[in-house]
């Protein structure tokens, strides 16, 4: 296991047992964003938002490649849980509640620092489709210019809500999460999803509270403004990881399990076992 994937572990296992994170959300422009849930409870005008206390460079993407799947960056046997169900804001944000599969959710983090260069405005989100499967079939879901439907205009309107969120100072705050009841303010969770809608409308990146999502890595491909951005799912040789967020607040990022060889492969591994147990018994033997 890379450091970078012990430094995840350690930091999921850290938060879920003290409840506490940095008592801001990293933001776009500090250049190494932290990971953030945002909860929208349409119906009842609601949202809730905690602060998840891993940096971007923590989760991997600091050195994110440019053309392959994050095989390397989370390649991780076990999952690992993040225990929303310990925080004071969730029980009260679901407290007596009987639509809380309707909720909408996603996790995000985001760096608008740098220029142009690939990869030095970047992001993660959660999604329930396959984005880097999408950009390959339907063409430009999302391009690398400043305009809206562009990479660089999705993160950088980020900070909006992000911001807004940090400065809140009238709602309920605990343990680094909040409640906002108010859709007037800007820290409003439907602020967030409406941000996706404008300068993303091709991506959707929530699900209903009980749905899992995979993780998807989001970056500029190249100078040009034109060109189609960088989308890399997050996964290994067994599949896609996701996170999934249960009614009961239970957060867990999920790796696939690694792919159980072929009949065949079994065959050829043995094969091969067996040629190298025979050469050294022979040399054993040409010793005595």
């Amino acid at each position: 296991m890379s450091f970078k994937l012990k430094a995840l572990v350690v930091a999921l296992a850290v938060t879920g047992i003290s409840g506490v994170a940095s008592a801001a959300i990293g933001t776009a422009a500090s250049g190494n964003g932290e990971l953030f849930l945002t909860v929208w409870d349409e119906a009842g005008s609601r949202s809730y938002v905690r602060d998840l206390g891993i940096a971007l460079d923590n989760f991997g993407t600091q050195n994110a490649p440019a053309s392959a799947a994050f095989v390397t960056n989370v390649d991780l046997t076990t999952s690992s849980v993040l225990p929303i169900s310990g925080d004071a804001n969730w029980a009260t944000f679901v407290s007596g509640q009987a639509n809380v599969a309707s909720y909408k959710w996603s996790i995000s983090a985001w760096d608008s620092f740098g220029s142009s260069t690939p990869g030095q405005i970047r992001g993660v989100y959660t999604t329930k489709a396959n984005d880097e499967a999408n950009i390959a079939a339907s063409g430009i879901l999302i391009n690398n210019g400043s305009a809206s439907g562009s990479v660089s205009a999705l993160i950088q309107a980020q900070d909006t809500f992000i911001n807004a969120v940090n400065g809140l100072d009238n709602v309920v705050a605990t343990n680094s999460s909040l409640i906002v009841t108010d859709p007037t303010l800007a820290s409003y969770g439907k602020n967030y999803f409406d941000v996706w809608g404008v300068k993303a409308a091709n991506l959707t990146p929530y699900a209903n509270v009980g749905e899992s999502q995979n993780f998807m890595y989001l970056a500029r491909s190249s100078t040009s403004n034109t060109a189609e951005g960088l989308i890399k799912a997050y996964g290994n040789a067994g599949g896609l990881s996701n996170w999934t967020l249960a009614a009961n607040g239970g957060l867990t990022f999920n790796p696939p399990v690694a792919p159980v060889p072929e009949p065949g492969e079994w065959a050829m591994l043995l094969a091969g076992l067996a040629v190298v147990g025979s050469m050294a018994r022979r040399r054993m033997s040409s010793h005595v």
